[in-house]
């Protein structure tokens, strides 16, 4: 589980990708709202009769015509292609919108179980003033457990899961910006769609993961050098403690105490048989009779 790097690594890479979805985003928007949401859009623009098909091309809806054609001036057709190029471009604008917002669900979380801010006390919350107003205390900072202890390793295991499936998911959304940008002119409606749902299905992917992750990491205990060897001291004075008690309920019920290194023979023990008595000396036999007389 996970990508094999450190809690530090994969949250530099996943700020950077941040700042980059951030940047390209925020230049497609302007992008295309100076272009195509512009008022002036549709009263400059100009349909060219080019070959054999009434056609818009995208070099001529910026005002540079290199394609030589007659002029075609028909507003009906007009205000339906630049209605079309409208629509077009606002679906694009929401597709980013929603890849910028989804940024944010599961960094929030990696943040707060790797470096901070966390809210403690209520750590779904991830906004300073309602942590506050909830009754949580607001840490800026947070310090990892002990990756050396072998205790913590599944903690591990989940923030790291959370981690490489973000930073892959927020990569792929990258890329899709990057198609946006860089094949401006082959995205068309039915492309736009499906990157829509690609982007849905990731979204959804992403969210149900970061917070399963989350809170299973929320909920499973980790243990400094100290608290474990604590931990134990009390395991084995419990351990002790059973012990004795079983000890003397043994020694109550009559029963043998348990040997060190074997166990006891259950049932009571059984009373020693009491010694034979010693046999009476027998009478001395009577002198023999007289032999017959002859």
């Amino acid at each position: 589980m996970g990508n094999g790097k450190s809690v530090e690594t994969n949250v530099n890479t996943q700020t950077e990708l941040i700042q980059q979805i951030y940047a390209i985003a925020a230049e497609l928007s302007e992008t295309y709202t100076n272009k195509y949401l512009d008022p002036k859009f549709c009263t400059t623009l100009a349909l060219i009769y080019n070959d054999r098909l009434m056609n818009y091309r995208k070099q001529d809806l910026l005002g540079v015509s290199t394609t030589l054609g007659l002029s075609v001036d028909q507003p009906a057709l007009k205000q339906q292609v630049c209605d079309s190029i409208v629509k077009h471009y606002t679906d694009r604008l929401n597709l980013i919108a929603i890849i910028q917002k989804s940024t944010s669900y599961c960094s929030d979380r990696v943040y707060a179980l790797s470096s901070g801010p966390v809210c403690t006390g209520n750590p779904e919350i991830f906004e300073e003033a309602a942590c506050k107003k909830s009754g949580g205390r607001w840490d800026p900072y947070v310090v990892t457990p002990d990756k050396d202890i072998a205790e913590n390793q599944q903690w591990y295991n989940y923030l790291d899961h959370m981690q490489d499936m973000y930073i892959k998911s927020m990569s792929r959304m990258y890329d899709i910006l990057r198609q946006l940008k860089d094949f401006d002119q082959d995205i068309t409606d039915e492309r736009l769609n499906t990157i829509s749902e690609e982007v849905k299905g990731l979204i959804a992917n992403m969210t149900a993961t970061c917070s399963q992750m989350y809170k299973l990491a929320l909920t499973t205990p980790t243990f400094t050098k100290e608290e474990l060897r604590m931990k134990q001291e009390d395991t084995q004075t419990s351990k002790n403690e059973a012990a004795a008690r079983s000890a003397a309920l043994r020694a109550a019920s009559g029963l043998q105490p348990v040997q060190s290194g074997g166990k006891g023979k259950k049932g009571k023990a059984k009373a020693a048989k009491p010694k034979a008595k010693a046999a009476k000396p027998k009478p001395k036999a009577k002198a023999a009779t007289k032999a017959r007389t002859l």
